[in-house]
This record gives C-alpha cells, sequence and structure tokens, in this order.
C-alpha cells in the first residue's frame, strides 16, 4: 500500500492517521503518491497529519465492520472496475436473495459517496452498478 493512501484509508475509516504506516514504509511503500505527504522513520508530521485530516474528512466513512471482507467474500465483487463489471454479470437471483439487504443498500450509498467526490474512481461507479442490480433482483 502506497504510505499516502494508508493514511487516506486510515482518515475514512476513523483510526490513527498513523496506524500501520510505519510497517508500510518498512516494506518499501512510497510516501506521497502525489499528495504532498511526507512520513519518516518515526510516523508522520504534523503538517502531514493536519493535510491527511482535511483530505480524509471528504471521503464517506466505510458503511460497516468488515466492509471490505463483505465485499470480497460474501458479495464476490471481484477487484476494480472489471470485477464488478464481471459479477453483475454473473448475478443471480438466488445468490442475490442471501445478502442482507441493508448492507447492500449501505454499500450502494457508499460508493455513490466516493463516486461523488470524485474517488474510488471506475471501481466506485462500477459498485453502484452491481448493488443496483442486486436491489433490483431482491425485488
Amino acid at each position: 500500500m502506497f504510505g499516502g493512501t494508508r493514511i487516506a484509508y486510515n482518515a475514512a475509516t476513523g483510526q490513527p492517521l498513523d496506524q500501520n504506516l510505519q510497517s508500510d514504509v518498512a516494506r518499501g511503500a512510497l510516501i506521497g503518491g502525489g499528495t504532498g505527504i511526507v512520513a519518516g522513520v518515526g510516523g508522520i508530521t504534523a503538517g502531514a497529519a493536519e493535510v491527511a485530516a482535511t483530505a480524509g474528512s471528504a471521503l464517506p466513512k466505510v458503511p460497516f465492520e468488515g466492509f471490505q471482507a463483505w465485499g470480497r467474500e460474501v458479495v464476490q465483487w471481484g477487484r476494480g472496475a472489471p470485477g464488478a463489471v464481471q459479477r453483475i454479470g454473473e448475478m443471480t437471483a438466488e445468490h442475490a436473495a442471501r445478502l442482507d439487504p441493508g448492507k447492500v443498500q449501505q454499500a450502494r450509498d457508499f460508493y455513490a459517496r466516493m463516486a461523488e467526490a470524485g474517488k474510488g474512481g471506475a471501481a466506485a461507479l462500477e459498485r453502484v452498478k452491481l448493488m443496483d442490480r442486486i436491489l433490483e433482483l431482491q425485488k
């Protein structure tokens, strides 16, 4: 994971900004990634924390505990936009019926907000479509 991505992820999920950052740096993660954030071995600077907090405040919160695992393992949305597109084509009414409609709606709303914020790229847009397809099949 890129260090700047870690900081943004931590901000979006309400975790301490420097959580797991040092281990990412130790594994050779790039810090900054175009964000202007600089981190040292001792953690992030106060200025970087302020930048990350400001950037992260615009991101929607992850909708529920275990969200990513739910998406990968239960919904089986694959990797990125291509994975979501493929899953839309494979989704059956039987599989959709086994999914919690409340979680599906939360995921749909989360990715819609991400897309509105200009985050998540094509994957966010395709996951909105996937959640819409699941909700349609659940009717």
